[in-house]
Protein backbone atom coordinates (compact mmCIF):
# COMPACT_ATOMS: atom_id res chain seq x y z
CA UNK A 1 0.00 0.00 0.00
CA UNK A 2 2.92 2.23 0.95
CA UNK A 3 5.64 3.04 -1.81
CA UNK A 4 8.54 3.70 1.23
CA UNK A 5 11.39 1.98 0.90
CA UNK A 6 12.42 1.89 4.62
CA UNK A 7 11.57 -1.64 5.91
CA UNK A 8 10.05 0.18 9.33
CA UNK A 9 7.76 1.86 6.91
CA UNK A 10 6.98 -0.85 5.09
CA UNK A 11 6.09 -2.79 7.59
CA UNK A 12 4.51 -0.51 10.20
CA UNK A 13 2.73 2.28 8.07
CA UNK A 14 0.18 -0.35 6.65
CA UNK A 15 -0.87 -1.31 9.92
CA UNK A 16 -1.76 2.08 11.38
CA UNK A 17 -5.09 3.18 11.53
CA UNK A 18 -5.47 6.42 13.27
CA UNK A 19 -3.24 9.43 14.51
CA UNK A 20 -3.23 8.47 18.06
CA UNK A 21 -1.36 4.92 16.78
CA UNK A 22 0.93 6.90 14.29
CA UNK A 23 1.59 9.75 16.74
CA UNK A 24 2.56 6.61 19.86
CA UNK A 25 5.00 5.36 17.52
CA UNK A 26 6.60 8.33 16.54
CA UNK A 27 7.29 9.45 20.10
CA UNK A 28 8.41 5.55 20.40
CA UNK A 29 11.02 6.07 17.62
CA UNK A 30 12.18 9.53 19.07
CA UNK A 31 12.96 7.13 22.82
CA UNK A 32 15.07 4.83 20.69
CA UNK A 33 17.05 7.26 19.35
CA UNK A 34 18.47 7.26 22.68
CA UNK A 35 17.79 3.37 23.99
CA UNK A 36 15.41 0.53 22.52
CA UNK A 37 12.15 0.58 23.75
CA UNK A 38 11.27 -2.84 25.69
CA UNK A 39 8.00 -4.99 24.35
CA UNK A 40 6.36 -3.87 27.84
CA UNK A 41 6.83 -0.21 27.01
CA UNK A 42 5.66 -0.54 23.02
CA UNK A 43 2.48 -2.36 24.69
CA UNK A 44 2.26 0.51 27.35
CA UNK A 45 3.21 3.54 24.60
CA UNK A 46 0.58 1.86 21.90
CA UNK A 47 -2.33 0.80 24.59
CA UNK A 48 -3.31 -2.45 23.28
CA UNK A 49 -5.72 -2.10 20.80
CA UNK A 50 -3.85 -2.82 18.05
CA UNK A 51 -1.93 -6.19 18.60
CA UNK A 52 -0.41 -6.26 15.29
CA UNK A 53 0.97 -3.00 15.26
CA UNK A 54 2.36 -3.91 18.50
CA UNK A 55 4.18 -7.21 17.56
CA UNK A 56 5.59 -5.32 14.17
CA UNK A 57 6.79 -2.25 16.40
CA UNK A 58 8.51 -4.75 19.25
CA UNK A 59 10.08 -6.79 16.16
CA UNK A 60 11.35 -3.58 15.00
CA UNK A 61 13.10 -2.41 17.73
CA UNK A 62 14.19 -6.27 18.42
CA UNK A 63 16.50 -5.67 15.18
CA UNK A 64 18.36 -3.16 17.21
CA UNK A 65 17.27 -0.68 14.25
CA UNK A 66 20.19 1.86 13.18
CA UNK A 67 19.77 5.65 14.09
CA UNK A 68 19.71 6.65 10.23
CA UNK A 69 16.72 3.68 9.70
CA UNK A 70 15.08 5.58 12.84
CA UNK A 71 15.41 8.99 11.09
CA UNK A 72 13.94 7.96 8.14
CA UNK A 73 10.54 5.64 9.83
CA UNK A 74 9.95 8.78 11.43
CA UNK A 75 9.99 10.98 8.30
CA UNK A 76 7.96 8.46 6.64
CA UNK A 77 5.53 8.24 9.55
CA UNK A 78 5.10 12.37 9.09
CA UNK A 79 4.06 11.77 5.45
CA UNK A 80 1.36 9.79 5.92
CA UNK A 81 -1.95 11.48 4.75
CA UNK A 82 -4.29 11.96 7.56
CA UNK A 83 -7.75 11.59 6.81
CA UNK A 84 -10.58 13.86 9.18
CA UNK A 85 -13.41 12.31 9.92
CA UNK A 86 -16.33 14.07 11.91
CA UNK A 87 -19.62 11.99 13.57
CA UNK A 88 -21.58 12.06 16.16
CA UNK A 89 -20.89 9.10 17.68
CA UNK A 90 -17.77 7.31 18.89
CA UNK A 91 -17.42 4.13 16.48
CA UNK A 92 -15.81 0.92 17.84
CA UNK A 93 -12.24 -0.45 16.54
CA UNK A 94 -13.60 -2.74 13.96
CA UNK A 95 -15.30 0.43 12.40
CA UNK A 96 -12.37 2.48 12.73
CA UNK A 97 -9.81 -0.54 11.18
CA UNK A 98 -12.60 -1.08 7.99
CA UNK A 99 -13.45 3.06 7.08
CA UNK A 100 -9.20 3.45 7.88
CA UNK A 101 -9.00 0.77 4.82
CA UNK A 102 -11.43 2.13 2.81
CA UNK A 103 -10.13 5.35 2.56
CA UNK A 104 -6.64 3.86 2.01
CA UNK A 105 -7.71 1.57 -0.85
CA UNK A 106 -10.04 4.75 -2.26
CA UNK A 107 -6.62 6.84 -2.23
CA UNK A 108 -4.15 4.41 -3.42
CA UNK A 109 -2.07 4.92 -0.31
CA UNK A 110 -1.43 3.94 3.18
CA UNK A 111 -3.66 6.75 4.90
CA UNK A 112 -4.36 7.66 9.37
CA UNK A 113 -7.90 8.51 10.22
CA UNK A 114 -8.43 11.45 13.39
CA UNK A 115 -11.83 10.68 14.37
CA UNK A 116 -13.46 13.69 15.91
CA UNK A 117 -17.15 14.06 17.46
CA UNK A 118 -19.27 16.85 16.48
CA UNK A 119 -23.61 15.72 18.21
CA UNK A 120 -24.78 18.57 15.46
CA UNK A 121 -24.09 16.02 13.30
CA UNK A 122 -27.23 13.67 13.60
CA UNK A 123 -26.40 11.40 10.90
CA UNK A 124 -23.56 11.02 8.43
CA UNK A 125 -20.39 12.43 8.60
CA UNK A 126 -18.25 15.05 7.25
CA UNK A 127 -14.72 14.25 5.77
CA UNK A 128 -11.47 16.20 5.30
CA UNK A 129 -8.84 14.83 2.75
CA UNK A 130 -5.70 17.32 2.88
CA UNK A 131 -7.69 20.48 3.45
CA UNK A 132 -11.12 19.47 0.72
CA UNK A 133 -13.49 19.39 2.74
CA UNK A 134 -16.88 16.49 1.63
CA UNK A 135 -20.27 16.25 3.92
CA UNK A 136 -22.64 13.45 3.96
CA UNK A 137 -25.01 15.07 6.49
CA UNK A 138 -28.06 14.61 6.95
CA UNK A 139 -28.86 17.67 8.26
CA UNK A 140 -27.53 19.48 5.77
CA UNK A 141 -29.89 17.60 3.12
CA UNK A 142 -33.15 18.47 5.20
CA UNK A 143 -32.41 22.22 5.08
CA UNK A 144 -32.60 22.07 0.98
Amino acid sequence: MTSVSNPFAREIIPELTTVKERDAVLSLCAVSLEKIPSEQMVAEVLGGSNLKLEQRVSAFFAGHPTRLSLQEGIRALERIPVVRLTIAFTPSDQAVVRWQKLCSDGLGISCVLEIMREQDIAAGARIDINGRLFRFVLGDEIEK
